[in-house]
């Protein structure tokens, strides 16, 4: 899969302004009449390319396209593979996200606790029910960012399990919250 995309100016939201040194991205900058245009192209895209790419005139920065870019690859499930381990901190009745995001909307994500990645010691975590919780939080998600927790009640910590799976893998990342 290749994606090519123009404009003035261009970044990653992960990241900031590209690091064009990655193998796959190649960024080109040309003058179009009295346009300064940037050419963004994406070979062999992968899991590492998922998330959120920004246009934005340079004289201009308020005037912003964005386009998210999903990767549908059977075996990256999750865009950085190699994290084992998420840390979210947030403060009492303020949105928290935590970013148990997929390369793909196909795979299936759900937010666990319990102890180990032995499916049978994960049991769904009884605040994930989208909604209202009965501590009177709201959850929602969206798999470009994650689950939003909305106005959490309690202050403490927690570990829950970020748990991704297709038909071919599954894949356990652990997610620390420390509410304050």
């Amino acid at each position: 899969m290749s994606l090519s995309m123009f404009c003035s100016q261009l970044r990653r939201a992960s990241s900031g302004l590209l690091n064009v040194n990655e193998n796959n991205i190649e960024v080109k900058t040309f003058r179009e009449g009295d346009l300064y245009v940037a050419e963004l192209d994406i070979t062999n895209a992968n899991g590492k390319d998922v998330g959120f790419y920004f246009c934005n005139e340079t004289n201009n920065p308020e005037n912003v396209a964005s386009l998210y870019l999903y990767v549908d690859d059977d075996d990256v499930l999750f865009p950085d593979e190699n994290q084992q381990m998420l840390v979210v901190n947030g403060k009492q009745f303020q949105s928290v996200v935590i970013p148990c995001k997929p390369t793909h909307p196909s795979v299936d994500v759900k937010l666990y606790s319990g102890v180990g990645h032995d499916d049978s010691n994960l049991v769904p975590w009884k605040k994930t029910l989208l909604g209202i919780d009965e501590d009177g939080a709201r959850w929602d998600y969206d798999p470009r960012i994650g689950f939003i927790w909305t106005g959490p009640t309690e202050t403490g910590s927690s570990i829950l399990f970020c748990y991704l799976s297709n038909y071919l893998h599954k894949i356990h990342i652990r997610v620390l919250t420390f509410i304050t």
